[in-house]
């Protein structure tokens, strides 16, 4: 049996996502498509160059921004919230549902022109657009992204009650309306389910107002609603 070095074992599991790149994926098999189909359109007509790759058998194709210039951000924390930004402008409202948000972090993907982890599938370029252009970080979105400080309390609060208290059980108790794993948003007007919830980080996101917090403002937030 041919031994397998540490790197090869590595990058079998595939790439991390670079600080200068912005990675769509829509997470459902029916929509997944349409979702990259229509953020293309919207990124090709605001000149931004960009790539989709697909892998055979999975959900939706990687439509990837690579080498984003002037990102001067100080950390991580900055770069996830533009990456957040950048990708809710431009992703449709209706299938941001869908849209792993997951991928603004330091996250693994599948290489390119490599087998997939997971469906053992070649990940193969579908095509390059706006191929001549170069990608260049919005300076709006990058103030916002600026105002983000990361925090390191002595004693953090959330960390002890998200390992006693289910963010989900709290939505239950309020009596927040369940659509399979997505809620109706109680803090807009939700015809659609747009609120994900976090039991494991004791988080809340909301695709269609951008609430967003920790179980704390969660609880603080419905408590206002009453």
């Amino acid at each position: 049996m041919k031994q397998v070095s540490k790197q090869e074992f590595k990058e079998s599991f595939g790439r991390i996502i670079k600080p200068n790149e912005i990675v769509f994926d829509f997470d459902d098999r029916d929509w997944g498509f349409h979702g990259i189909n229509f953020t293309g359109i919207n990124l090709y007509n605001a000149g931004y160059k960009f790539e989709i790759w697909y892998s055979e058998g999975g959900k939706s194709p990687h439509l990837h921004l690579k080498d984003i210039q002037f990102m001067n951000l100080k950390n991580w924390e900055q770069i996830k919230e533009y990456k957040k930004l950048f990708m809710r402008k431009y992703a449709p409202k209706k299938y941001l549902m869908y849209l792993d948000i997951q991928l603004i972090g330091k996250h693994r993907i599948a290489e390119e022109n490599k087998p997939h982890y997971k469906y053992k599938t070649i990940k193969k370029l579908m095509g390059v657009w706006n191929e001549n252009k170069e990608n260049i970080a919005e300076e709006e979105l990058i103030k916002k992204a600026q105002q983000v400080e990361v925090y390191h309390p002595t004693y953090d609060p959330h960390s002890t009650i998200i390992k006693q208290v289910s963010i989900t059980d709290i939505a239950r108790k309020y009596g927040l309306k369940f659509r399979g794993k997505m809620v109706f948003c109680p803090f807009h007007e939700d015809k659609t389910p747009s609120l994900s919830l976090s039991d494991k980080k004791g988080l809340f996101n909301c695709f269609g107002c951008n609430a967003s917090g920790n179980i704390i403002k969660f609880i603080q937030m419905l408590e206002d609603l009453k």
